[in-house]
């Protein structure tokens, strides 16, 4: 797992080189609310294809209390909406 680094930058590269030598998946871990901060939602999906096209098997969301909340009745809420309206089609293909 990689964080806070550009997919498309010579550290991502070198880090992904050294996993791939130990055939170890990588996976890019963003925080929404920072990464996404100020994004159309097209170009949060450059940025998604971008971690993919560098070759990272998929992402994660990181810290999930900031962007999720518990309901009284066991369900919870999304209140980042980037995350449903955004990230979640373009996990499933679009």
């Amino acid at each position: 797992m990689f964080k806070w680094v550009p997919a498309e930058s010579e550290a991502d590269a070198r880090f992904r080189r050294v996993a791939e030598r130990y055939r170890l998946p990588t996976y890019y871990n963003v925080w929404p609310q920072v990464v996404f901060s100020g994004l159309q939602a097209e170009q949060i999906r450059e940025r998604l294809d971008a971690v993919r096209a560098a070759g990272h098997r998929g992402f994660m969301l990181y810290e999930s209390a900031a962007f999720i909340r518990a309901r009284a009745d066991g369900t919870f809420e999304i209140t980042y909406p980037v995350i449903p309206e955004v990230v979640v089609p373009w996990a499933r293909g679009r």
